[in-house]
């Protein structure tokens, strides 16, 4: 009798909350909409929120999400003039309000937990706007799609934008007409630092054309600071930093850097602004000892897999591909006994086990997945196999990848090569082109490897040039798609050092030698035959 007063109790209307860490203190309720208290935007906006909704009786998911009322650029002052404590309930607000999930996959998530027609109850009464089809507007609200608040508040980031216009198909179980991101467009970077132009020549009708363009140059002249340009002006649609002329519909802009690079791909200005989704590459990196990264985005990517993004069945046919020789093993809980007779690694269930599994079993399985230790791999079913850093890394990007690539996305990837061996960036390349295959994305990448150069025809490779202080882009006048990497790279950086170790060495063998013959019976077995043919002629000149 109790259980049944506790549902019947349970609120239906949004309640507003001063912090989301008061949840369990208050009377239950259907959602609750914890405004996020930051500095107004360069809009003068403060928008920005959480979104809880009650899964069950003690469980609430929390999203992302914004949360605009009647005419005001700031939710927590409004609802602050309520004199509320610690709760104000939505139908005690002096004017109405509208609310949106910040990205597709929340709407994707909360479909799955919720089911269709809850789902729509609950967004019907959050006032939620991405519900709106045919011109309708919030109540209360005649305007709202010209107010200020929707068009640089709720859709200012191509994420937000995407979420707006693909919500309505998710709760409803339908397919979505994916865009493929694939499409000519140019850009031309904008304020303090570089200020080149780009022109993108990706084209689904070219096969060779591809998925992947490829920014090279030597250090210095502005690689790095460019792509920060092109991710604020992907992700942020009021940005100042990129005028993007046919500009493809995506959904989010994916960034991969260094650790050292991420103060110049996040905002400069006020809070509030639209970003990308940044991750590094440096498996050494400091991260949460709350859990175990790579067993965290495991999870991640299996709770989160549907068709906004690939699925563990996807990760399984990558990493035996590249990982062909080794097994993934997941560390479960000790109250989960494996039954797994290919390996003796205690409470160790392997990848291929799992996908084996019906789904029912699959989702109970998730929830015994034990966070606080690593996913191991293991040979010959017995012998745990470390990773080397290198492959860490490669690993750490399919994971991140897998578990944060929407449709339609855009990466933006920097310098993929330093924590890489040269034998694993053709893999890279390779693994890279299969997940903006499965997510109908493109990828723009950052590079000083003709190796990845090598696998990206011309027309898609930017080389930046700095030749007497004039700094240039340019297509290279070789065909670089599976060229050799000696000509790539003669071709990209030429030869602009006036004297090289070696010439002083050949130096130092001609001032020792009588002739050629004699330098040739020295010298035959340490130097190149380019080498000695450079001494030959040296020799002759000066006889």
């Amino acid at each position: 009798m109790a259980e049944k007063n506790r549902k019947t109790n349970v609120r239906k209307g949004p309640i507003f909350l001063a912090s989301k860490k008061d949840i369990r203190n208050f009377k239950p309720a259907e959602s609750f909409i914890i405004p996020i208290q930051t500095r107004l935007d360069d809009y003068e906006l403060a928008l920005n929120c959480i979104i809880a909704i009650r899964i069950t009786d003690d469980l609430y998911e929390s999203f992302k999400g914004y949360c605009a009322i009647y005419r005001r650029n700031s939710t927590m002052e409004a609802v602050q003039e309520n004199k509320w404590e610690g709760e104000v309930d939505t139908k005690e607000l002096k004017h109405t309000f509208s609310t949106m999930l910040a990205d597709a996959q929340s709407y994707s998530q909360l479909f799955k937990l919720m089911g269709p027609t809850k789902t729509k109850e609950i967004l019907t009464n959050l006032n939620d706007v991405a519900l709106v089809r045919g011109g309708k507007t919030p109540p209360r609200w005649p305007d709202f799609f010209q107010s200020e608040q929707f068009i640089r508040g709720f859709i200012r980031s191509s994420e937000s934008y995407f979420a707006f216009r693909n919500a309505y198909r998710i709760i409803n179980g339908l397919s979505l007409d994916l865009i493929d991101t694939r499409q000519t467009f140019s850009v031309k970077l904008l304020g303090n630092g570089p200020k080149f132009d780009f022109n993108f020549m990706f084209d689904k009708s070219n096969i060779f054309r591809g998925r992947i363009a490829v920014i090279i140059g030597q250090n210095g002249t502005g690689k790095t600071a460019s792509l920060a340009k092109l991710a604020k002006g992907f992700a942020d649609q009021k940005s100042k930093q990129a005028l993007i002329s046919n500009k493809p519909e995506f959904n989010q802009v994916i960034v991969f850097i260094h650790t050292a690079s991420k103060a110049q791909f996040r905002p400069t200005s006020s809070s509030g602004l639209a970003k990308a989704r940044i991750f590094t590459f440096n498996p050494g990196a400091p991260t949460s000892a709350s859990a175990d990264p790579l067993t965290q985005l495991f999870v991640d990517i299996a709770r989160a897999s549907d068709a906004l993004r690939p699925s563990l069945k996807d990760l399984h046919s990558i990493l035996e591909e590249e990982f062909h020789d080794l097994k993934l093993m997941i560390p479960m809980k000790s109250v989960y006994k494996v039954v797994d007779a290919a390996h003796p690694h205690r409470n160790y269930l392997s990848l291929d086990n799992l996908l084996s599994s019906d789904d029912r079993s699959q989702l109970l399985m998730y929830t015994y997945i034990d966070h606080f230790r690593p996913l191991i791999f293991v040979q010959s079913n017995t012998v745990i196999r470390p990773l080397s850093l290198g492959q860490l890394s490669f690993l750490r990007f399919i994971m991140t990848a897998f578990s944060n690539a929407g449709p339609s996305s855009i990466f933006i990837i920097d310098e993929p090569e330093n924590f890489l061996h040269p034998n694993l960036i053709s893999r890279f390349m390779r693994t890279l082109n299969k997940v903006l295959d499965l997510t109908s994305s493109i990828a723009i990448i950052a590079t000083h490897s003709p190796f990845v150069v090598r696998e990206v025809q011309s027309a898609q490779v930017h080389v930046i040039r700095c030749i007497e202080e004039i700094t240039t882009v340019s297509k290279p006048r070789m065909q670089t798609l599976g060229a050799n990497v000696s000509s790539i790279s003669n071709e990209v950086f030429g030869d602009d050092l006036p004297t090289h170790l070696y010439e002083e060495l050949i130096k130092h063998a001609q001032a020792n030698s009588q002739s050629f013959t004699d330098a040739l019976e020295k010298y035959a077995g340490q130097l190149s035959t380019e080498a000695l043919m450079t001494l030959r002629i040296i020799m002759e000149r000066n006889a």
